[in-house]
């Protein structure tokens, strides 16, 4: 697993200034595939035909007056290009940015207002953000330090109805695989019947959308003491809210037949339907860190480090959906049917708590030794078996400071280095140790009567002794460099061996968890 560095702009002591920033942008689609015209297709449509031994489906005839009939009556003799139908010739998108910056020696504080909004190569695709952060840093005496940030971001995401979820109403499929033989809207106003009700301009426009809106609140409050010369004692606590509102709504679209408005030849489907969700998240960071250095006489440089780290996340979820809306401008669930609604709601929580040691000694410059001891403890594991231990060893050499091989003027470096470690992964589900119960509604009779019945039943197998999964490593390399580092190199072997695996297996259903 690697770690990302987030850094954010500090103040700086002794200077105050206010700053904008901007841009504006047009983003334009480039490089699109080339589509045939309806004639081509057709004769396209019938060699593919003919390839397979089959009777070509159009005449000649039919295909050699397609374009003038085209141009006589478009509706029944389309040539519909669908990607130019469905994609904006360009789509502007925009940054804003005012910072405000004061510094003395006991205060910098640095606020900062964001905005950015960018629109999409189609219909109903948009996104939009608000940002704001204020950073401090604050001087309490010459031996405590103390920051404070606070930042606040509000992201809004609109998109067609279904566009992540079905193939058929994503627009960029569809208007690539949509024949030009098909009408996208017709002469009078109507939506075309496009190829058996698939029209992607018609998804795009009136079949719905599904809007997101997330909001984040976070907090970082942290402290450097030091105490003594050498000790730096170091906290953070970070907290962190994340509220997510989901609300998809997904409307009918009816085809009506060219000659015969008042007849529905397809729909996109059945009814419109609306579905709703709530996500509200607390995560929470805690680390307190104690480091001390110190350099014995010239040669001998010790650096020993303690440290408890405790992370925490609570999540809780519901949703909710209708169908059948009579006013299909109205996204509201209390305008939905009785007879098609649906709830349902869930919640998570975890913890993960580490109490870590490191020691390390260098001679020099010349010879390294550092040991490093973590025990960790994760929720996700029953009582008895959550907590492990994990050492680690490393050695190194480094021969080019040796006085027998350096007369002052060493041009190269060449340094021998071994390790040996443990390290853990609990990466396997919230509750693996637990059962679950899964509940439904089954039909039963009493007497002739069918009655529906919430019944319940373990969905999951539970493991009680299942605990970390362990990566044992050991490694020897060598590092060298030549020309005053102007040329490097590192040769490493190694070998890693993992035991108590964590991995989803299938059970077979003989032993009735599904």
């Amino acid at each position: 697993a690697g770690v990302i560095l987030v850094t954010t702009k500090r103040a700086t002591d002794g200077i105050s200034q206010f700053e904008y920033n901007g841009d504006y942008g047009v983003q334009s689609p480039t490089a699109l595939p080339s589509q045939v015209d309806a004639v081509r297709y057709l004769e396209l449509f019938n060699e593919f035909f003919t390839n397979d031994g089959a009777n070509a489906p159009y005449t000649a005839d039919y295909i050699k007056n397609y374009a003038s009939n085209n141009l006589s009556n478009p509706d029944l003799f389309p040539n519909t290009n669908w990607q130019k139908a469905v994609l904006k010739n360009g789509a502007p998108r925009q940054n804003r940015n005012v910072s405000f910056t004061i510094g003395t020696p006991k205060l910098k504080t640095i606020a900062t207002l964001g905005y950015s909004n960018a629109d999409g190569l189609y219909v109903n695709k948009s996104f939009e953000r608000y940002t704001v952060r204020v950073n401090n840093d604050m001087k309490i005496n010459r031996f405590l330090d103390a920051n404070f940030d606070l930042s606040y971001i509000n992201s809004s995401y609109l998109s067609p109805a279904g566009e992540s979820t079905a193939r058929d109403r994503n627009p960029f499929y569809t208007a690539r695989n949509l024949p030009p033989i098909y009408k996208d809207r017709f002469s009078d106003g109507r939506w075309g019947t496009g190829k058996e009700g698939i029209n992607a301009l018609a998804q795009l426009e009136d079949g719905g959308q599904d809007r997101e809106n997330n909001h984040l609140l976070s907090a970082r409050l942290g402290f450097k003491i030091t105490p003594v010369k050498g000790l730096l004692v170091t906290g953070i606590v970070s907290p962190r809210f994340d509220f997510t509102k989901l609300k998809q709504f997904s409307k009918v679209i009816e085809f009506t037949d060219l000659s015969d408005p008042t007849r529905v030849i397809y729909r996109n489907q059945a009814n419109t339907t609306l579905n709703e969700g709530r996500t509200e998240s607390f995560t929470l960071n805690g680390q307190l860190l104690a480091n001390y250095s110190k350099t014995i006489g010239s040669s001998h440089n010790v650096d020993i480090l303690a440290g408890y780290e405790e992370n925490y996340n609570k999540l809780e979820a519901v949703a909710a959906s209708r169908g059948e809306f009579i006013l299909t401008d109205f996204p509201y669930l209390s305008v939905g049917s009785l007879a098609l609604r649906d709830n349902s709601g869930n919640a998570t929580e975890y913890a993960l708590r580490s109490v870590f040691g490191r020691v390390q000694y260098n001679f020099k410059s010349r010879y390294y030794l550092q040991a490093n001891l973590r025990r960790d403890g994760s929720s996700r594991f029953h009582p008895d078996y959550r907590w492990a231990l994990f050492p680690s060893l490393a050695l190194g050499w480094t021969i080019s400071e040796e006085p027998f091989l350096n007369s002052g003027r060493s041009t190269y470096y060449l340094k021998l280095r071994g390790s040996w470690g443990q390290v853990g992964n609990e990466r396997i589900g919230n509750y693996p140790y637990q059962s679950s119960i899964s509940f439904s509604n089954a039909l039963f009779y009493q007497g002739t009567n069918k009655v529906s019945v919430t019944t319940g039943a373990q969905s999951s197998y539970a493991i009680p002794n299942i605990s970390w999964e362990t990566s044992e490593s050991i490694d020897l390399g060598v590092d060298l460099g030549l020309f005053n580092d102007r040329l490097n190199a590192s040769l490493d072997i190694y070998k890693k061996k993992t035991r108590d695996i964590l991995l989803q297996l299938d059970i077979p259903r003989f032993l009735g968890y599904a």
